[in-house]
């Protein structure tokens, strides 16, 4: 199953990301303008899109 996080670059959406991808037929996309998130906190499975949420 896919899955769209915006704001998974935070800490709570990288734990939920980290968690989704624990299983392997899930592919999860993150979006986030990286604000307030880190890079660092990014899953290394996921697909990341960096944008404003409002331009979505």
């Amino acid at each position: 199953m896919n899955y769209l996080l915006i704001g998974g670059a935070g800490y709570i959406g990288s734990h939920v990301a980290e968690i989704i991808n624990k299983t392997d037929n899930n592919k999860v996309i993150i979006y986030d303008n990286l604000s307030s998130g880190l890079n660092d906190f990014i899953e290394q499975k996921s697909t990341f899109i960096q944008g404003w949420y409002f331009r979505l």
